[in-house]
């Protein structure tokens, strides 16, 4: 009878691990929200995690002591993966507005940046709050880029908290 249940005892292991790592990608489902702001804008970051797999990240002006009008500055759009609490993004696709001072409101009227490879970025993630604040420790980029790629320069930011907006 011993014999039985240790036959059984791997496919309860796995079959947990499996559902524990659906856990947490259902956690990070739905969209998130960061205000920032500096000495002349007050900046909303959005991000939208899909089931499929895929991302938007939305950068949004919503105040400027500069007279400059509030609207949407950028969009990325790509893919992501979340393993053992860290996050990937990949096959980054950047949106700019054209207009810096009058940009537009959705991403429809963004122009899409041409010809351009973005290096994966990744990110520790952790929630709190309830699963009601997710936050994002962005880990710098390697050393040595691919030949054609962007490179972000690490900004050291330290964790920036996002809040729940909706859930999907």
């Amino acid at each position: 009878m011993k014999k039985i249940y240790l036959l059984f005892l791997p496919i309860l292991f796995f079959s947990c691990m499996e559902s524990s790592e659906k856990v947490e990608m259902e956690r990070l489902l739905g969209v998130w929200m960061h205000e920032f702001s500096n000495e002349n804008e007050t900046i909303e970051s959005t991000i939208s995690f899909n089931a499929d797999g895929t991302y938007i990240i939305e950068n949004r002006r919503v105040q400027s002591a500069e007279g400059f009008n509030p609207g949407l500055l950028d969009a990325y759009k790509g893919k992501y993966t979340l393993e053992a609490e860290k996050l990937t993004f990949s096959d980054k696709i950047f949106f700019f507005s054209e207009d810096f001072v009058n940009p537009p409101a959705t991403i429809e009227a963004l122009r899409q940046g041409e010809n351009v490879k973005y290096p994966k970025e990744t990110a520790n993630v952790s929630f709190e709050e309830n699963n009601q604040v997710m936050v994002l420790l962005y880990d710098c980029p390697g050393p040595e880029p691919e030949e054609d790629e962007i490179v972000v320069a690490c900004l050291g930011l330290g964790p920036s908290p996002y809040t729940r907006v909706e859930n999907f």
